[in-house]
């Protein structure tokens, strides 16, 4: 699997400039963030008892899809080619965040503890940000 790794800064919930890592994979649709300074992390919404994506993160996915770094996605809609990926989110130490198909799905960190590198690719996950995050 061949992934493009970049950083993106923004500003965190403190106004304070942060690094965000990403690691595209153009060809499963799938977006790793790294995030653990809360520049792009979805937020909890105590509303709708769910997860939801934040205006950091609509601010970075434009950016890609302005600079064309998801490929040759040629989305007429920016929230269609948003919700065209499926978004792994990796910031808080608790869990994994991911967006797929509309819809935000949280899953516990010590779900993943006891998974192997390849077990963690097998489900679509980025094994490199896993090993980070279950080490801070």
């Amino acid at each position: 699997m061949h992934f493009n790794e970049l950083e993106y800064k923004g500003l965190n919930l403190m106004d304070q400039v942060g690094t965000v890592e990403l690691a595209i994979n153009t060809d499963l649709k799938v977006i790793h963030v790294f995030d653990t300074q809360q520049i792009v992390d979805p937020e909890y919404d105590f509303q709708t008892k769910n997860y939801r994506l934040t205006d950091g993160f609509f601010k970075m996915a434009n950016v890609l899809l302005q600079k064309q770094l998801l490929g040759e996605n040629k989305e007429k809609y920016f929230q269609s080619g948003v919700d065209s990926y499926t978004w792994i989110f990796y910031g808080s130490i608790n869990a994994v965040k991911a967006y797929k198909n509309k819809e935000m799905i949280f899953v516990p960190s010590g779900e993943l503890t006891q998974l192997n590198e390849q077990q963690l690719m097998d489900q679509s996950y980025y094994p490199k940000y896993v090993f980070r995050l279950l080490s801070e």
